[in-house]
């Protein structure tokens, strides 16, 4: 009997079937290795496609089984909640801007206006950056990154906080005039979301990512899609 894998797409339904996806750069790296994790352990993948602020409770309600998006481990409230599996990748968060703009030194966002998607970790964060140097930054808060880009290239708001592999991904290969400035934000270590008690499901997935680490899969996949092998904690 097949297990039914519930891979959780933060996306529109035109892109489940699409290998890459100009907005979200993750998502093909998370839909092979959720492949992969079907395959080794003779489960079908079933794709359900949401919205950024209803994945957690779709999790809750028991209508996907894992939540495949970059998903933060370090957030505590979380960690409390659900169980997670070995951390995958590790990503540093930046302040990032137009590629015209004159922001560089954390000091120039005294008084700029930065969007987050909200409820996420880079809200916290971005908050926490905000009072602990006193900057003053008024955060504003988005549903998902395709507004806040728009915004930025319209001036409406100065930067935001964005995950740097996508985002040199998205410059690189897709030519989006933003620019990755040196202030991180904070650095993500993702890993799997389960419900606390699906215990089999996570040592399972945690089987899969080891041999995956060990033969160098899941090196190979990140080298793909950020040019980088992202699998191991920033120096």
């Amino acid at each position: 009997m097949k297990r039914v894998y519930a891979l959780y797409r933060v996306s529109t339904k035109r892109q489940v079937d699409k290998d890459k996806d100009s907005n979200e750069n993750d998502i093909p790296m998370q839909k092979q290795a959720c492949h992969r994790f079907a395959e080794q352990n003779g489960w079908e993948v079933e794709y359900t496609v949401a919205d950024f602020s209803g994945l957690f409770g779709m999790l809750d309600t028991g209508r996907i089984d894992t939540v495949a998006r970059q998903t933060s481990s370090d957030n505590e409230a979380r960690r409390e909640k659900y169980l997670f599996s070995d951390v995958y990748l590790y990503s540093t968060y930046n302040l990032v801007v137009r590629a015209d703009s004159e922001l560089e030194e954390l000091e120039d966002f005294k008084g700029t206006r930065i969007g987050v998607v909200m409820g996420g970790d880079g809200e916290l964060n971005l908050k926490k950056l905000n009072e602990e140097n006193d900057l003053g930054i008024e955060i504003v808060g988005y549903e998902g990154t395709p507004a806040m880009d728009s915004d930025i290239e319209m001036g409406r708001i100065d930067g935001r906080v964005a995950p740097m592999l996508q985002t040199k991904m998205n410059i690189e290969q897709n030519g989006q005039d933003f620019k990755i400035t040196d202030n991180v934000v904070y650095t993500e270590a993702a890993a799997y979301p389960f419900q606390k008690d699906n215990t089999e499901l996570a040592e399972a997935v945690n089987q899969t990512l080891q041999q995956m680490r060990e033969s160098g899969k899941l090196s190979e996949l990140s080298e793909q899609w950020f040019g980088l092998d992202a699998t191991n904690p920033p120096e």
